[in-house]
């Protein structure tokens, strides 16, 4: 048998696409979508697409909506296809990028509220809203320096022991833990990894004393608190300056002083040790600026379905998507082998639907 003959033979034809019959189960039992629908559809709302659109986007490649009554294919948007893709294949395309322990070196913490509208009793709207729950997120660098998601998770408050559950799920510690000054952060790392040097987020420590300032009225070019603030986070000179300014020239900031007293020893402590510029190019980082860039685009994709997004295992499963998304390590052609290995190992079926779910009326997330 020739070999154009023999790659005849060996191939078959799904949805338009060529796949090689070694490639394993092309399609779940009882599934009218293949292994490269699914992996369409995880691309999809791993890119932040909502489940609808990822939904319409995977019938459609397909050519399988639904058939009305007249047995004519009516066209759809209904989210439940891409959201059944998430709750069972979600894992088993995350599975092979898990990371199982922290970084050595450092790694960065920081978290993303997501608001939801709340009336006070006399049914006027409560100012900002409340929180319905939030993402944690924990960045780490590779061995090339890139910036990575370790870990996302989501949570229903920002307590210690939730950011204590959060980083007792990974093995392992790093040297460094760089974070803002958020208690329930701090004391979560304290415990967690008692060796660890914790470093406060320079841009943070900056904001804290902005806000002071602000409501104290120190808020001009002018003032010599105010020019001193910039540089206080950034060296251990600058720290030095803007104290003895505050002290000796506004001596009625008192707010102002009593967050100085607070945090000045761990302050001056951090500033010693603050990496050179040379550290600080090849990767020692004095801020959480690029975890916060990364959260940025969780809540983008988030934030406009933010009051649907009640039940915490099954956006956790969605955070996996993001997570390999904003890592570039999401592929079409990578989820459908990993689709197609998981239902060869299984007997060709898919785990079963929608077992993620919270009793009525008492939602993970959002609680009543």
């Amino acid at each position: 048998m020739t070999a154009r003959a023999w790659s005849r033979r060996a191939t078959v034809s799904i949805a338009n696409v060529r796949v090689h019959t070694h490639e394993g189960p092309q399609t779940p039992r009882e599934s009218l979508f293949s292994a490269r629908d699914v992996a369409v559809g995880l691309v999809e709302v791993g890119r932040g697409a909502s489940y609808r659109a990822a939904s319409a986007t995977v019938r459609l490649r397909a050519g399988r909506m639904p058939l009305g009554r007249d047995g004519e294919q009516r066209y759809t948007r209904h989210g439940q296809l891409a959201a059944d893709f998430v709750e069972v294949f979600a894992p088993v395309v995350f599975e092979p990028n898990r990371r199982w322990e922290w970084p050595a070196d450092t790694l960065v913490l920081d978290s993303s509220p997501f608001r939801v509208r709340d009336y006070l009793p006399d049914g006027r709207p409560r100012a900002g809203g409340k929180v319905a729950f939030n993402v944690f997120g924990a960045l780490g660098y590779d061995e090339r320096g890139r910036g990575l998601l370790w870990r996302l998770q989501a949570f229903a408050t920002a307590a210690g022991d939730d950011w204590e559950a959060f980083l007792c799920a990974l093995d392992g510690s790093p040297r460094r833990v760089v974070c803002d000054a958020h208690d329930g952060i701090r004391v979560a790392v304290e415990h967690a990894f008692p060796d660890a040097e914790i470093s406060l987020c320079e841009w943070h420590l900056r904001e804290k004393l902005r806000l002071r300032l602000v409501r104290a009225g120190a808020n001009t070019n002018a003032d010599r608190v105010w020019r001193r603030h910039e540089a206080a986070p950034h060296s251990l000179h600058g720290w030095e300056q803007f104290c003895a300014a505050a002290w000796r020239h506004r001596p009625m900031l008192d707010e102002v002083r009593r967050w100085v007293e607070r945090w000045d020893e761990r302050v001056r402590a951090q500033l010693a040790r603050r990496p050179g510029a040379w550290q600080r190019e090849h990767g020692r980082v004095v801020t959480n600026a690029g975890l916060e860039r990364k959260l940025a685009h969780v809540a983008e994709w988030l934030e406009p379905r933010r009051n649907a997004l009640r039940n915490r295992e099954r956006l956790n499963r969605l955070l996996m998507l993001m997570q390999l998304q904003l890592n570039d390590e999401a592929n079409e052609t990578r989820y459908a082998g990993d689709v197609r290995d998981w239902l060869e190992a299984n007997g060709g079926r898919a785990a079963e639907r929608r077992l993620l779910t919270d009793p009525s009326g008492l939602p993970s997330l959002l609680a009543a």
